[in-house]
């Protein structure tokens, strides 16, 4: 990201212009999700394929334009999916749906009711 601020006047213009495309049709070129493995020597003179380590190299506008996808999106993820789904969500947490099912289970117990507990995240 470092690049892309200290840059930005010089690529703003193409930058934007690649985003106004997406926008409008849906679509990006396909290079700009292209992803290059890398094989990174863990010890000198590897030779085996055991002592390499596999890096991905994926291109800075497409990490660019996810990350602004994904800001705007987390604006709006709380209205769009229902107040039950727990996951994914910034502010709920899955732990809490687990948590509630466990003293729901507990509770039943405790008072020796017969009875089927289901959750469905549908």
């Amino acid at each position: 990201m470092v690049f892309w601020l200290f840059c930005w006047d010089v690529v703003k213009s193409e930058i934007l212009g690649l985003f106004r495309e997406f926008y409008l049709h849906g679509t990006f070129q396909r290079s700009l999700n292209s992803t290059f493995l890398v094989l990174i020597p863990k010890k000198e003179g590897a030779k085996d394929l055991s002592n390499f380590r596999p890096i991905s190299l994926v291109g800075s506008v497409y990490k660019l334009l996810a990350k602004v996808l994904t800001n705007r999106l987390k604006l709006m993820m709380g209205e769009v999916i229902s107040d039950s789904q727990q996951a994914f969500v910034q502010g709920r947490q899955i732990l809490d749906v687990v948590l509630i099912a466990s003293e729901a289970f507990d509770s039943r117990l405790e008072d020796n009711t017969s009875g089927l507990l289901l959750k469905m995240d549908i």
